[in-house]
């Protein structure tokens, strides 16, 4: 990496990486924010294959084969980040630059526990909540030489929020539209949506949250269906022929998390294959693989209809990102149950698949310049944080660093991330 004049001038490149919930692959961006602009230079996807993706899925329901819980974290943390080394070399070739060219990454990991209500702990004592997400940045960090984001949601979680969501920030910069009232929707294996009230009625508060199941107890369907042979439902080909048991996705509609006010957040702990496994019991006693596949698909499609009711104005289009956008038939079922546009991100020159991804990205450059991360209106926490753990190569110090990327977020970032955390005092 260049002296900290090139920030004033160039701006940054950042990479990020994310892993979500439906443990089907990680996804890798390379992105430019330079003049209040951010831009993507590239995107890989490395998919997991369905007995890697059962693996991890296993050991993170505690049962991993002649491994500790530990030992199965470790493991699995050096896995996520030999993934994203290969991945970046990837970004790298695909954008025709050198890792010096380069300034961070952003590394989200697996989420292995996700409780950010506190609680008690196996004697009884009151403990606060946690969040733990698995990857490896040294690895990262002694490949390339580039410092490394990581553990974004724990500082969120320690001031009293939800450490979900985080993405919402950087929706905010590139999605927010001037005249248009829009919601952001990622379908990953949980489901989030972001209002993003237009420039016009900025006096509107962004409102975020998860809405529920996206496309988990999807993948767990076609899973059960195929005996493992298939993680998802393609172009959502078997929910189209199928006919949906209204009266049980009412009835799992009804739960109470759903109509809890937001902040909230959510994860596989509630919607994951015990909650798929008491779906398949209450079934017809005849029913078709395609009517399960429907059904499925029906739970999000109303749970995320009904998350509208929490946001004002409600918005005119929804913009779809993660891998639910590719399902054709979700997209069609949200088009009838929210009455609205629904429209995936490519319509806006961003691939569905790179949105999360870039978001760690940025948000990784926001930790970096010392800029909040967190909304906590959205996260439900007591403050905005500067978030994250950052891992440093050996071959540079934090002072070398962190100076001229503070003064170049002060130019480059899009407003209003060009504030600087009050809780931090300004480079000297």
């Amino acid at each position: 990496m260049a002296g900290k004049s090139r920030y004033f001038t160039d701006g940054f490149v950042c990479a990020g990486f994310m892993c979500g919930s439906s443990l089907d692959g990680l996804d890798g961006a390379l992105i430019r924010v330079r003049k209040r602009s951010v831009s993507l230079l590239a995107f890989a996807h490395h998919p997991f294959d369905n007995s890697f993706s059962d693996t991890i899925r296993n050991g993170l329901a505690g049962n991993a084969p002649g491994k500790t819980i530990s030992g199965f974290w470790g493991m699995t943390e050096n896995l996520v980040s030999l993934v994203e080394l290969d991945l970046f070399k990837k970004l790298l070739a695909s954008a025709s630059i050198s890792e010096k060219e380069v300034d961070l990454i952003g590394s989200h990991g697996i989420t292995s526990s996700h409780h950010p209500s506190a609680g008690l702990s196996l004697s009884g004592i009151p403990i606060p909540g946690h969040t733990v997400q698995l990857t490896n940045p040294h690895l990262l960090t002694e490949a390339f030489g580039i410092p490394v984001v990581s553990d974004f949601r724990r500082t969120d979680v320690a001031s009293g929020g939800e450490g979900a969501p985080l993405a919402p920030i950087f929706h905010r910069a590139v999605l927010t539209h001037k005249t248009i009232n829009r919601a952001f929707l990622n379908l990953g294996g949980i489901a989030n949506i972001t209002s993003l009230p237009s420039r016009r009625g900025s006096g509107n508060p962004i409102i975020a949250f998860d809405t529920g199941p996206g496309n988990m107890l999807i993948d767990a369907g076609a899973r059960w269906i195929s005996k493992g042979k298939r993680g998802f439902d393609p172009n959502g080909e078997m929910a189209g022929n199928g006919q949906a048991v209204e009266s049980l996705v009412e009835k799992v509609c009804q739960d109470p998390w759903l109509h809890r006010a937001p902040p909230k957040s959510t994860g596989r702990e509630s919607w994951g294959e015990d909650r798929f496994r008491e779906i398949l019991g209450q079934m017809p006693l005849r029913f078709s693989p395609e009517d399960l596949m429907a059904t499925l698909t029906e739970i999000t499609a109303l749970s995320v209809a009904k998350s509208l009711d929490w946001i004002t104005p409600c918005p005119e289009e929804i913009i779809v990102g993660g891998g639910g956008a590719r399902n054709l038939t979700l997209m069609n079922r949200l088009r009838i149950r929210c009455n609205k546009e629904v429209s995936p991100s490519e319509t806006l020159g961003i691939p569905a698949q790179a949105v999360e991804s870039m978001a760690f990205a940025y948000l990784a450059l926001l930790s970096m310049t010392q800029r909040p991360g967190t909304l906590p209106e959205l996260t439900g926490g007591k403050a905005g944080r500067v978030l994250g753990t950052v891992t440093f190569p050996s071959s540079r110090s934090l002072a070398s660093i962190l100076p001229g990327m503070i003064r170049g977020g002060d130019i480059h970032l899009p407003f209003p991330d060009r504030a600087r955390a009050r809780m931090l005092p300004g480079p000297g």
